[in-house]
C-alpha cells in the first residue's frame, strides 16, 4: 500500500505510519503501534483515510477537533468538580464552632472569628 510505512524508533517503539500530502502539505498519520495493529488493520485504516481525502475531507483536522473537544470537555468537568469540591471554609467551620464552644470564656473565640 503506497504511503504506509513501519516506523521503528527503537526496539520497543514500532508503529504504522501513513504519509500523505493533504492540501499541499506532507503529513504523517499514525495508524497504531505494532503488533497491537496488524498490517491488515493498518491497511484498512489507510483505505478509510483515502476515502476521507477523496471526499474532500481532511482527516487530520477532524482528529484534531475531536481531541480539542475532548480536552475542553475534560477541562469543563474539572472546573465543575472544583466548584462542587469542599472548600477549606466549609470543612473548617464545624471544627471552629466546636473550638468556640469549648473556649468560650477565653480570647480564642474572638481570634477564631
Amino acid at each position: 500500500m503506497p504511503g504506509l510505512y513501519l516506523q521503528v524508533s527503537s526496539p520497543d517503539a514500532i508503529s504504522w505510519v501513513y504519509r500523505k500530502v493533504i492540501d499541499g502539505k506532507r503529513h504523517s498519520i499514525g495508524m497504531g503501534s505494532y503488533p497491537m495493529v496488524s498490517l491488515a488493520d493498518a491497511r484498512d485504516k489507510v483505505k478509510a483515510y483515502r476515502v476521507e481525502v477523496a471526499n474532500g475531507n481532511n482527516p487530520l483536522l477532524a482528529k484534531r477537533q475531536l481531541k480539542q473537544e475532548a480536552k475542553a470537555k475534560a477541562e469543563a468537568e474539572k472546573l465543575e468538580a472544583l466548584r462542587q469540591a469542599t472548600t477549606f471554609r466549609v470543612a473548617a467551620e464545624p471544627y471552629l464552632k466546636k473550638l468556640q464552644s469549648e473556649y468560650s470564656g477565653r480570647n480564642i473565640a474572638k481570634q477564631i472569628e
